[in-house]
C-alpha cells in the first residue's frame, strides 16, 4: 500500500502523543527492518529532529481507502476478528452483518436494568464482548461525583 504514497506529500501523522498532526512524507523504505514502519515523516513547521518513521495505521491521506482495498483480497476483507466499534459502524453501508449484545443488571432496589449494544460482529466468546460503563447514580449504586460504573461479560 506504500504505493499510494510519494515522497514531498502532505498527510496526516500520528505523533507521539497520539493525536494527528500535519506533515509531509521525507521517505519510504522497502528494507525488511522498516516492514512495520515504512514511512518517515517531517511535521510541518518542525526540523528534521521531529521526524518519525511511521506505519501506515498512524497516517491519513487522500487514496489511503482505495489502496487499503486493493492490497486487501476481497475475503479477507469480508473476515473480521472482531467488534469494529462505533467508527467501523458509522462508515458501514448496510449493517446486516450487525448483531445487538444486551447487558442486563440489577440496581440498588433489585430492579432490572439493560443497556444495548450494536456490533459489527457476532461475538464467539465472552473476550469478544467489551467493557461497558453507566452512569451509577441514576441507579442509585454510585456516588454522584464518582459515578461511572463498568459493566464485565
Amino acid at each position: 500500500m506504500t504505493d499510494a504514497l510519494k515522497v514531498g506529500m502532505k498527510v496526516s501523522a500520528m505523533h507521539t502523543d497520539g493525536n494527528f498532526y500535519p506533515a509531509s512524507v521525507v521517505s519510504i523504505s522497502e528494507a525488511k527492518k522498516r516492514q512495520k514502519k515504512p514511512v518517515r515523516v517531517n511535521f510541518t513547521g518542525y526540523d528534521d529532529s521531529e521526524d518519525l518513521w511511521l506505519g501506515l495505521d498512524d497516517l491519513k491521506f487522500k487514496g489511503k481507502a482505495k489502496a487499503k482495498a486493493k492490497a486487501e483480497p476481497k475475503a479477507k476483507a469480508s473476515k473480521s476478528k472482531g467488534d469494529g466499534g462505533a467508527n467501523a459502524l458509522a462508515m458501514m453501508k448496510s449493517y446486516k452483518g450487525c448483531v445487538l449484545a444486551e447487558y442486563v443488571w440489577l440496581d440498588l432496589k433489585q430492579t432490572p436494568r439493560s443497556k444495548t449494544m450494536t456490533m459489527t460482529t457476532r461475538p464467539t466468546k465472552v473476550e469478544d464482548l467489551r467493557i461497558w460503563n453507566y452512569d451509577g447514580s441514576s441507579t442509585e449504586q454510585a456516588d454522584g461525583h464518582n459515578s461511572e460504573v463498568l459493566l464485565y461479560p
